[in-house]
């Protein structure tokens, strides 16, 4: 009787040692998980946040270009605007950087592509046939804004994380 209290011991002891080195693991690997999601959902909100300040300068800029071309003279404003836009393009680059280890490829391409999209496709701000074009850039622009927003949404799993908290 002895016997089998210490054999039973001994293997209740044994279930114990592997279910806390299991729990040890999968904790491990949760917080790891926990550290890179959270690191991921900052870089996210800095980047939205600086593609819905370059927007908003965008179309400010819009506004003082469509002045501009009636004939008050905006240069001005349009130059500090643009410095602001460039500015807002250069941080939006510098967070890609950051991105490179969070990030999965897919998202990095269309950050760059959104980046050169600002740079690319806006037409020469003196002719005065540039209005149309400008509004079509800008809506492409605020297009690519949304979709890159939308994949950041996705690569967090937010619509997953959404049902189960409800």
């Amino acid at each position: 009787m002895s016997q089998l209290f210490v054999s039973l011991t001994l293997v209740i002891s044994i279930i114990t040692v592997i279910l806390a080195y299991c729990n040890y693991r999968l904790n491990r690997i949760l917080n790891i998980k926990n550290q890179l999601y959270n690191e991921k959902l900052k870089l996210y909100r800095k980047i939205s946040k600086k593609i819905a300040e370059l927007i908003f300068f965008i179309d400010k800029r819009e506004d003082v270009l469509a002045k501009h071309l009636k004939g008050n003279d905006q240069s001005n404003n349009l130059l500090l605007i643009a410095e602001k836009i460039d500015s807002d393009v250069r941080g939006i680059e510098i967070l890609m950087i950051e991105a490179h280890m969070l990030a999965p490829l897919t998202i990095l391409s269309l950050m760059q592509e959104f980046t050169d999209c600002v740079y690319i496709s806006y037409p020469e701000m003196h002719r005065k046939d540039v209005f149309e074009e400008y509004i079509e850039a800008t809506n492409k622009l605020r297009n690519q804004g949304e979709n890159l927003i939308e994949f950041f949404r996705e690569d967090l799993r937010v619509a997953k994380l959404n049902k189960s908290i409800f």
